[in-house]
């Protein structure tokens, strides 16, 4: 199982605050624009560029200066809050969006 971005989903930052925001697209997924932490955003970009939620974790250690169980927590509970709003999806391997 993958996870990966829902498509339909406009990435914008207004008055310095990230926001994902669904398009007609998304809209049957999500209908309100959803404001995204700096981890949930890292995790939406990285999703996105084909990052697993294992090299996100080794990049929040890194970046953060995070221990590995406590990278894992916050990666994990972002990934399960963009999920829970619609804004990411469960792909099983060789299914489309």
């Amino acid at each position: 199982m993958k996870i990966v971005p829902r498509e339909g989903f406009s990435l914008t930052k207004i008055c310095g605050i990230n926001f994902l925001v669904p398009t007609r697209k998304a809209s049957e997924h999500c209908w309100v624009i959803v404001p995204v932490s700096i981890f949930e955003l890292m995790c939406w970009e990285g999703l996105s560029k084909g990052k697993t939620e294992k090299e996100l974790c080794a990049i929040t250690e890194r970046a953060f200066r995070r221990k590995p169980e406590e990278a894992e927590k916050i990666i994990s509970a972002a990934v399960n809050t963009l999920l829970s709003k619609g804004c990411l999806v469960k792909v099983g391997e060789g299914e489309g969006l």
